[in-house]
C-alpha cells in the first residue's frame, strides 16, 4: 500500500504547529522614568536577568544586582535620569522564560 501524497492542509498544519513551538513572546511589563538632569555627560546603563521554568519566580536578587552595577558606574556621584524598563521573554510555550531588566541613568 502507498502513502497518499502530502497535500498543501497537511504541510501548512504542520508548518503552523513547528512555528507554535518553536517561536517566543516578549512582554514588557513596567517600564519607569525618573525626572532627566539637564546635563546629560555621563550616561550609565546596568542589566541583569533571571530564568524561569514555568512561571516559578524563587526571588528577585537579580534586581538588586542591576542597582549594585549601576551604583558602581558612579561611585562618587549621584545617578538621576534613571530609565528602568523590566521585561519578560517567554522562549518556550511559557515554560522557558527569562525576565530581564535594563537600568539607564546619568551620573553627576
Amino acid at each position: 500500500m502507498t502513502t497518499p501524497p502530502r497535500t498543501f492542509k497537511h504541510l501548512f498544519m504542520t508548518t503552523l504547529a513547528t512555528l507554535s513551538l518553536t517561536t517566543g513572546c516578549v512582554h514588557v511589563n513596567t517600564v519607569s522614568l525618573t525626572s532627566v538632569p539637564a546635563e546629560r555627560d555621563k550616561p550609565i546603563e546596568a542589566q541583569s536577568s533571571r530564568m524561569m521554568f514555568f512561571g516559578a519566580a524563587f526571588d528577585s536578587d537579580f534586581i538588586d544586582d542591576a542597582i549594585d552595577e549601576l551604583s558602581e558606574k558612579c561611585p562618587q556621584g549621584k545617578v538621576e535620569g534613571v530609565l528602568t524598563k523590566f521585561e519578560t521573554i517567554d522562549y518556550f510555550l511559557m515554560i522557558v522564560a527569562k525576565q530581564e531588566l535594563n537600568v539607564r541613568g546619568y551620573c553627576r
